[in-house]
């Protein structure tokens, strides 16, 4: 039999949970806006060159 009791969390420890998955959240999201830009200007011109490369082998 388990007497050991389990800890049952305070709204404060709840409350300071949930703002640090938010912080973090907040954090993530900025990182992924932040590299889109980069990721987007890799991807266009990775698209103009296979384009490119398309139209000069066509002739």
């Amino acid at each position: 039999m388990n007497t050991q009791a389990s800890h049952i969390p305070s709204i404060t420890e709840i409350n300071q949970a949930v703002e640090l998955a938010k912080k973090e959240r907040s954090e993530y999201m900025a990182e992924l806006i932040s590299a889109l830009p980069a990721k987007l200007s890799a991807i266009f011109r990775s698209l103009a060159q296979s384009a490119a490369c398309k139209v000069s082998h066509s002739h």
